[in-house]
């Protein structure tokens, strides 16, 4: 089915095996810039769900501009399987009684929960709903459409619940993703808020910048902060002195604090400001789930991705035999 309205269409795709819908998928895009947006459609094992655009200046997964949404039945088992809603129900021990998670998996098998989406101010540093073991605003996590700026905040049951976590990805409307490595395996809670689990490694400064703000100007001295601490194990790479928050800087949840201009490794200051997620109140109090007034590029928005790798999936469902 084509249907043209404005500068805009709209097709229909459903993916058909063995005789049985597997998959819809809702493609829109805007064409007035003369760009185009395609996706793939990746089920059961096939190529993946990815939205690429050669539309310059274009936002991936704009739910206002182009969307992509793959409805599947719901499916069960002991672990998730293939992308789509995975019902997790009471004594699940990959994650008890989470009810709806929404997932990908990828080419090796690992799995990828969408624990979060941000955009608004839910979220900022010292909010209740970082540590608390409710879902919020749960029912736009079936689907990984970004949302538009300051339109909702959301986290999963599964943010708190979901076991076997060793990296979480966060991806933004800039069409940029960071990843996060840890040396042990845990909740996305206990990852993201606390500093129980250490990194495996620094986080990259360069993709958490182009996640976050692509345009900031303060990139001297960058230095990771999670949970209002300012993390040093492992070792910085770009700060070599002046560790805490400089000047009138304030703490956050999961955020790179950094002083205007370039250096790497030097001392940090005179004056700090922080990029990422869960900032603080005082700096903007309408878009402090990931952004402050300082933030060149506009409020971020993000999809946050907790990934259980294949061994812990097979460890998983072993275990509910």
């Amino acid at each position: 089915m084509l249907r043209w309205r404005l500068h805009r269409f709209a097709f229909y795709l459903s993916v058909f095996q063995v005789g049985k819908v597997v998959a819809h998928v809702a493609i829109s895009s805007d064409v007035a810039d003369g760009g185009l947006r395609r996706a793939l459609l990746r089920t059961d094992g096939h190529d993946g769900v990815r939205l690429e655009s050669s539309a310059s200046g274009g936002a991936l997964f704009q739910e206002e501009e182009s969307s992509i949404r793959v409805r599947e039945s719901t499916h069960s088992g002991a672990v998730p399987t293939q992308n789509g809603v995975f019902v997790h129900a009471a004594g699940d021990t990959m994650c008890d009684n989470c009810g709806d998670v929404y997932y990908e998996i990828d080419g090796s098998g690992n799995a990828w929960a969408l624990v979060m989406k941000l955009s608004k101010n839910e979220f900022c540093y010292g909010s209740s709903k970082w540590t608390s073991l409710t879902a919020f605003g749960a029912s736009h996590l079936n689907a990984r459409v970004i949302p538009t700026e300051g339109q909702y905040d959301a986290k999963s049951l599964a943010f708190s619940h979901l076991q076997g976590v060793k990296k979480i990805l966060i991806e933004s409307n800039h069409g940029n993703t960071a990843t996060l490595l840890f040396a042990g395996t845990s909740t996305p809670r206990t990852l993201l808020t606390t500093n129980t689990v250490a990194f495996s490694q620094y986080p990259d400064f360069d993709l958490w910048k182009s996640v976050f703000d692509p345009g900031t100007t303060y990139q001297k001295a960058a230095m990771f902060m999670r949970g209002g601490m300012s993390v040093q194990d492992p070792p910085p790479v770009c700060r070599s002195a002046n560790y805490d928050v400089q000047g009138s800087g304030l703490p956050c949840t999961l955020c790179f604090y950094a002083s205007s201009g370039t250096g790497c490794p030097v001392a940090g200051g005179p004056e700090d400001v922080a990029i990422g997620i869960g900032l603080h109140a005082d700096l903007d109090s309408a878009k402090c789930s990931t952004a402050t007034n300082y933030t060149a590029s506009g409020a971020s928005r993000l999809l946050i991705w907790a990934v259980v790798d294949k061994q812990e999936l097979d460890a998983f469902d072993q275990a509910s035999i």
